[in-house]
């Protein structure tokens, strides 16, 4: 399997477990792999989900 198929299997399981749609966790996995690039550190998916949850809170509060 290379880069980018695993790259798109762990958004598709990130997408399914969070309930988000693409963008979401696109943006979310974009973001934390940007933090952690800045600080030489391997992408965390723990993280990633952090920033899902957040920007859907982001999203609900915009809604409203």
């Amino acid at each position: 399997m290379n880069a980018f198929a695993y790259r798109d299997k762990v958004l598709d399981e990130l997408r399914r477990e969070s309930n988000a749609s693409f963008s979401v966790v696109y943006r979310a996995m974009s973001e934390a792999a940007k933090a952690n690039h800045e600080k030489d550190k391997n992408l965390d998916v723990e993280d990633v989900k952090r920033r899902i949850r957040a920007i859907i809170r982001e999203q609900a509060v915009e809604a409203n």
